[in-house]
């Protein structure tokens, strides 16, 4: 049957395998149909198996496409539309034609124009004019309900050129052709691609929201931009293969009263503080407020005026106190194998369990954690979390507050943020943890644009669901071996740092003693609503003998600036009442703050602790809450 088509070799694509009463076998083999090139052997190859072939139609090509009733569809009409069809634009040329066991009929024809045609006219149902971007089933391929796609042995093999008078018909008028005053341009479709980039079709998933922005696209264009707003609509992998659904949806729209304009798209805009430029004199009048003067009133531009910005105040609420305020992303960073994923999973359990993260920030209140881990096993990442769990003294995690996804989701395509936002709906989600953060990111990560332009749909996304995102993220090469405090500048990559609104940057202290399994660490902890600190941690994750479903993890800050950062502006300041209410504590923390390198004590500061060491003889292993300083170590010329 290929050799009725050699002219068009290149355009021949296989469909599914046959399949008796299945309509989906008239379908696509591959999603590539569109593009790719089969050579002739191997679509004799498909014919052998019993698949069908498909006829790719180019922009010279024009079949029409004929349903007539059946015993299953008594409701066809294609027949009486096409002697109306006849009856206007005058009879067809002889030309090649197709039928289906079904009745149906592909009258073939060439579009000298050359131009996109419609392909439906309202005014003659059952009939698809099958142009540019579809396709056809081409004679000798089996038909689902039994029997082949058979040439009319009554009619020639050739193709006639399509008369004038259907071109015309089908052709889209332009917007000063049109005498409907009520369906008049207002924009053009380059300018409708404008709008619609500041658009995202996940927020359009619900078909009445995704029908009312067709027919404002409809009604802005006049019709002529079907194309854009197709291709805004496969963005979405739901619309996947609908191409000529789309288009079918579309041109219902044609001829008729459309109440919906785009005001409807200007205001989805507006509504997510996108930028809207007015295309038209008209357009003006139909999409800008105005006062009782006539002006124009700027609804997307909020203005602070003096006394606005002296009242102005945020609520600030954090989820760990000092570490994580809520609606902020949070980047955990750090070299590899510093134990980023570990300390990760402390904040989570804390979250979801409203202790304290790291045995040492206070949680307030529980919170529901949806973690996303795609670099760590699954048996890995639940032993650990089982670990944290024990070291926090808990018998089980909570069931509804503490989710893991042994999987991230790709955060720059629209299907898998559809998925996403279902699955934090369900499980009413307040902090998503994404580990790590380049397992998640498709896109060329060395592109400032392209990463800053899906950052900043990451953070819509997180905004419009309420969750606070916490993503895992590798630090520049060599950072590892500086064993230096980080801040977010050392994070690999443009954008992450400008993107993290608070951050952990964590480092080894020095080298990992894997005879005991001890990590000396640090981390720089900071954001733009608090003051950050610097801490010193010690983690231990070793096996514990005889107990496969269990670390022996346990973690313990040996050091935290925020602890008298608070309190103290120098370490000066109200030194001599400070020390009188709270000795034993204010000199844990001077030490501390000495032995870090913070600042330089005085030479008077020193005299006043020396003096009430030596008067008071504080000598206590435990000093006010602080583990591991005792006042002892700290005596004598080595420390002051």
């Amino acid at each position: 049957m290929i050799t009725d088509y050699l002219d068009f070799t290149d355009s021949l694509f296989p469909l599914r395998p046959f399949e008796l009463n299945n309509p989906d076998s008239k379908l696509p083999l591959e999603k590539g149909w569109r593009t790719r090139k089969y050579e002739s052997l191997e679509l004799q190859y498909f014919v052998d198996a019993g698949h069908g072939i498909g006829w790719r139609l180019g922009p010279y090509d024009l079949v029409i496409d004929i349903d007539v009733a059946t015993p299953e569809r008594p409701n066809k009409v294609g027949d009486k539309s096409f002697e109306k069809l006849v009856e206007a634009i005058g009879p067809l040329p002889e030309t090649a034609q197709v039928t289906n066991p079904s009745g149906g009929s592909h009258l073939y024809l060439v579009n000298s124009s050359g131009e996109k045609l419609r392909k439906t006219l309202r005014a003659y149902p059952d009939i698809d004019f099958m142009r540019d971007g579809g396709f056809v089933v081409i004679a000798g391929s089996p038909h689902w309900q039994g029997g082949f796609y058979e040439f009319c042995p009554l009619s020639p093999k050739r193709r006639a050129i399509a008369p004038d008078s259907l071109i015309d018909l089908l052709k889209y008028k332009k917007p000063a052709e049109r005498s409907d005053n009520n369906a008049q341009a207002t924009i053009t479709p380059e300018q409708l691609k404008g709008y619609l980039d500041q658009l995202d079709p996940l927020d359009f998933a619900n078909n009445d929201d995704w029908f009312r922005v067709m027919a404002a696209a409809h009604s802005g264009t006049d019709g002529a931009g079907l194309e854009v707003f197709t291709n805004w609509s496969l963005q979405d992998e739901a619309y996947a293969g609908h191409r000529e659904i789309i288009a079918t949806r579309w041109e219902s729209l044609n001829g008729h009263e459309n109440p919906i304009t785009m005001a409807t798209i200007v205001g989805e805009i507006s509504n997510r503080g996108g930028r809207v430029s007015i295309a038209s004199s008209r357009a003006k009048d139909d999409f800008c407020p105005v006062d009782e003067s006539g002006q124009e009133i700027v609804e997307r531009f909020r203005v602070l005026d003096g006394d606005d910005i002296e009242d102005y105040r945020e609520a600030v609420e954090f989820f760990v106190n000092g570490v994580m305020l809520k609606g902020q992303p949070l980047i955990i960073g750090g070299p590899e194998k510093s134990f980023k994923t570990t300390v990760m999973l402390d904040l989570a359990v804390s979250l979801a369990t409203g202790t304290p993260f790291l045995n040492h920030f206070e949680t307030p209140t529980p919170a529901n954690v949806l973690v996303m881990s795609g670099e760590t096993s699954v048996s890995t990442i639940t032993r650990n979390a089982r670990s944290v769990r024990n070291f926090k003294g808990l018998k089980r995690l909570p069931k509804n507050s503490m989710k893991l996804v042994g999987d991230v989701p790709f955060v720059d395509n629209i299907a898998e943020l559809k998925i996403l936002k279902k699955l934090i709906e369900k499980h009413e989600t307040e902090v998503l943890i994404i580990d790590p953060t380049y397992f998640a990111i498709t896109a060329d990560q060395s592109s400032l644009s392209a990463v800053g332009e899906i950052l900043r749909k990451l953070n819509r996304f997180c905004a419009k669901t309420g969750v606070t995102p916490v993503m895992a993220h590798h630090t520049k090469r060599g950072t590892k071996q500086t064993y230096d405090d980080l801040g977010v500048d050392a994070l690999t990559g443009p954008g992450y740092s400008a993107w993290a609104a608070q951050w952990i940057m964590m480092n080894l202290r020095e080298k990992y003693d894997y005879q005991s399994a001890t990590a000396k660490l640090s981390a720089t902890i900071g954001g733009r609503g608090f003051d950050g600190r610097i801490i010193q941690f010690q983690l231990n994750e070793g096996r514990k003998r005889g107990d496969p479903l269990f670390y022996d993890y346990s973690v313990k800050v040996t050091g935290d600036t925020g602890d008298f950062l608070d309190e103290f502006e120098t370490a000066d300041a109200r030194a001599i009442t400070a020390l009188d209410a709270a000795p034993g504590r204010f000199l844990a923390r001077a030490a501390l703050a000495e032995s870090i390198g913070l600042f330089e004590l005085s030479p008077e500061f020193i005299a006043v602790t020396q003096g009430l060491i030596d008067s008071r003889r504080i000598m206590g292993d435990h000093v006010d809450g602080v583990d591991g300083f005792r006042l002892k170590d700290f005596e004598g010329a080595e420390l002051f």
